[in-house]
């Protein structure tokens, strides 16, 4: 995990759950997998999805 001073965002990458960001201002997870974003749903936090465009933009596997 790292954080990211520009976005104020921290972002991992784990097996278990692939790319994820929290960003820190508006308190929202960000998930390119529509599984972990439901899981997030169902634990009363707000996430969006990044679509796998985005990613493969920047060279990231989900």
């Amino acid at each position: 995990m790292f954080f990211d001073k520009i976005n104020l965002t921290y972002v991992c990458l784990n097996e278990q759950h692939g790319v994820l960001a929290f960003f820190t201002i508006d308190q929202c997870y960000f998930t390119p997998r529509q599984e972990i974003g439901e899981d997030l749903a169902k634990r009363g936090y707000k996430y969006h999805i990044i679509p796998e465009e985005v990613l493969s933009m920047m060279d990231v596997k989900k």
